[in-house]
């Protein structure tokens, strides 16, 4: 179901069962979409890199004092 709480799972053991649901909620349309409208439709947004940007100028910036 699409209210799969996969942190519990995880924190559970239970890897198996977060491999079935992806499989069929997320990998499944994989091969359908193009990467743009498979990102939309798994996040309802479009792929944005500010975020992953941000998370490596904090990450770095603490590692080597900047």
């Amino acid at each position: 179901s699409e209210d799969f709480d996969v942190l519990k799972a995880v924190q559970h053991g239970h890897i198996d069962d977060v491999n079935t649901w992806m499989k069929a909620h997320v990998f499944k349309k994989a091969s359908l979409l193009n990467p743009d409208d498979w990102i939309r439709e798994l996040t309802g947004r479009t792929l944005d890199p500010e975020p992953y940007l941000n998370y490596l100028e904090t990450k770095y910036s603490e590692i080597y004092d900047l």
